[in-house]
């Protein structure tokens, strides 16, 4: 043992500066992996915000086609409000009318997704009253044995009020659009 001690003594130069360059290669290499280690992670993080972006403006998209679809539909609904008579006197005009079906309504629903709590408020609202509207005028379309009876129990106060209340709410949607 004395004598693996003097080994030790008389070579300690040597030792240290062999322990010295290979603490100091041992320090290059890790220097070394950690700038890998730090541009692979830059590369991910700029990978990921390059995604992060894609995302957005795919949504952003998706919205802006929402909300043109949406205010196509809103058209479509005016037109067929307009063709439907707002008088009795008018009530002949209701037979001929198409209706919008409720797909077209789930349509809107679908569309207004993601817009803001205003604009989906106002669809809630626009789709009560043409379901009302739908359920009135579709109950005269298919009683056609009985539409004298029908017109003169059909309630023209809550109809026409139902309808002009559709057209201003879809008129605001297109506002809000």
């Amino acid at each position: 043992m004395d004598s693996f001690v003097d080994a030790l003594n008389r070579n300690s130069g040597a030792i240290i500066a062999v322990s010295t360059a290979t603490s100091a290669l041992a320090t290059v290499t890790l220097i070394f992996l950690t700038l890998r280690y730090v541009r692979l992670t830059s590369r991910l993080v700029a990978s990921s915000n390059e995604q992060a972006q894609h995302a957005v403006e795919e949504q952003r998209e998706k919205l802006e086609a929402n909300k043109q679809g949406l205010h196509e539909l809103i058209k479509i609904f005016l037109i067929m409000l307009n063709k439907l008579p707002v008088l009795q006197e008018a009530a002949a005009d209701m037979v001929g009318v198409t209706l919008w079906t409720e797909e077209d309504l789930a349509d809107m629903r679908h569309l207004a997704r993601g817009l803001s709590g205003k604009v989906i408020g106002n669809v809630f609202w626009a789709i009560y009253h043409l379901n009302r509207i739908r359920k009135w005028v579709g109950r005269v379309q298919e009683d056609r044995l009985e539409r004298e009876k029908e017109m003169r129990e059909f309630p023209w106060e809550d109809y026409s009020g139902r309808l002009q209340q559709a057209k201003q709410e879809l008129s605001h949607l297109l506002e809000l659009l």
